[in-house]
């Protein structure tokens, strides 16, 4: 199966790495393909210092799980998503979660569907 996936669903799965999401991303790539936008990193990176002071990992095993992580995305420039897809993207969740637009508009372009922790999602 081919996903879009949320930045929060990467940050869950660093956090909690025995739980179910870390499993389908660090276990089970075989059987999935994994995308997000080249921002999901930056994303990443933001929350740091508080995905360390949460789980108690060293720089180093930050570092080592975040790139076994992200060596399994496919990251894609949002500069490659049409702006069909960002019309329609903002059309159907700006007035819900705006943040993220050029997740969705990914989605589209893709056709694939969009793993989100977020809740409000579920009726769009």
């Amino acid at each position: 199966m081919n996903l879009v996936v949320d930045s929060n669903i990467v940050i869950s799965a660093l956090i909690k790495p025995p739980h179910v999401i870390a499993k389908v991303l660090f276990n089970q790539l075989g059987k999935h393909q994994l995308f997000g936008p080249s921002y999901l990193f930056d994303e990443v990176i933001k929350y740091k210092h508080r995905i360390l002071f949460i789980t108690g990992y060293s720089e180093s095993e930050f570092q080592k799980l975040l790139y076994h992580l992200l060596k399994r995305l496919h990251l894609i420039d949002g500069s490659l998503i049409y702006d069909i897809n960002y019309k329609r993207a903002f059309k159907l969740i700006n007035s819900i979660y705006p943040k993220d637009i050029v997740y969705v508009a990914l989605s589209l372009q893709m056709h694939y569907h969009f793993w989100t922790s977020e809740k409000n999602f579920i009726a769009v």
